[in-house]
C-alpha cells in the first residue's frame, strides 16, 4: 500500500504534484493507494473531502503487508509530463459540496 501524506510545509499544487506522482507510482507497481491528508494545510474538517472526491486505488495484488507513506518534496520517480494527464482527470474532482459553493 501507498499512502501519500498532504502535509503543512507546501502550497497546494506543490502537495498535489506529489502527490500525483506518488498514484503513478502505485499505478506502475500495482500497490494501493491512499491519501492521507490528516495534517493537510488546506483541511478544514476531514481534509481532502473537504472539497474533493474521496480517492483510493485497490490493488488486485496483495500489498498488505507493508505500507510506503510518502509526503511533500518525496519524489519517487521520474515520469513524462503527459503521464500525469490522466491522473489529474482522476483525482481533481469536486465534491458536490464544493460544487454547490
Amino acid at each position: 500500500m501507498f499512502i501519500s501524506k498532504l502535509d503543512k510545509t507546501a502550497g497546494f499544487f506543490s502537495n498535489f504534484f506529489f502527490l500525483l506522482n506518488h498514484y503513478l507510482f502505485a499505478l506502475k507497481y500495482e500497490l494501493s493507494f491512499q491519501i492521507d491528508s490528516g495534517d493537510w494545510l488546506y483541511k478544514s474538517n476531514e481534509g481532502w473531502t473537504d472539497y474533493f472526491e474521496e480517492f483510493s486505488l485497490t490493488s488486485s495484488k496483495p500489498d498488505s503487508a507493508f505500507k510506503i507513506i510518502k509526503g511533500h518534496s518525496d519524489h519517487i520517480e521520474r515520469f513524462r509530463i503527459l503521464e500525469y494527464i490522466y491522473p489529474i482527470r482522476l483525482i481533481y474532482k469536486y465534491n458536490e459540496k464544493t460544487k454547490e459553493e
